[in-house]
């Protein structure tokens, strides 16, 4: 992946990449990025680290962290999911209930170390 930024309205990407991705729409074909802001996200036979839009669909491909209100996604994977609505055959490894409630365990676990060895 190059250490670059795109930044446009409408941003192609074609079996490539990029660190930062910023567009209106964000098309990849055979590509990914670090980071993905868009309010229409496309992504076929890639993928990225993080995703945030209002709408993203991925086909043959995933994502890290994806947070929108729409994701349609076919044949894909994704470790961490935040979306209001979610179609296709997706596997989410990790949602949001699952993550708040490890967050809350380690959280519990740290605070009875301290508290069981008297340190601040």
């Amino acid at each position: 992946m190059n250490d670059t930024e795109l930044v446009a309205e409408t941003v192609n990407v074609n079996d490539g990449g990029a660190g930062v991705i910023r567009g209106e729409t964000v098309n990849i074909e055979e590509g990914g990025a670090a980071f993905i802001q868009g309010q229409n996200v496309n992504i076929q036979d890639g993928g990225a680290l993080v995703i945030a839009g209002q709408t993203v669909s991925i086909a043959d491909g995933g994502g890290g962290v994806i947070v929108a209100q729409n994701v349609d996604i076919a044949e894909g994977s994704v470790l961490l999911l935040a979306a209001r609505n979610v179609s296709g055959s997706v596997r989410v490894l990790v949602d949001v209930r699952a993550a708040a409630v490890f967050g809350l365990l380690v959280g519990g676990a740290i605070i009875g170390l301290k508290l069981l060895t008297g340190r601040k």
